[in-house]
């Protein structure tokens, strides 16, 4: 991803051998470079946990 996504925007992140899909809750530098916060829905539940990703490992999702 060549910028940052915009907060809300929906998108797909490497989950366990495959992704997952949620929103994005914050996206900013650091001196690491740039980072996504990503709300993910934990399936099977109601449950969602929030996860930290370079954002070279995040792409937009289209919503279903």
């Amino acid at each position: 991803m060549s910028t940052l996504p915009d907060i809300g925007s929906h998108v797909r992140v490497p989950w366990g051998l495959g992704t997952a899909e949620g929103a994005v809750v914050d996206a900013y530098e650091s001196g690491i470079g740039r980072q996504v916060v990503v709300a993910v829905r934990i399936e099977g539940s109601d449950q969602t946990l929030t996860v930290t990703f370079p954002a070279d490992l995040v792409e937009l999702a289209e919503l279903a």
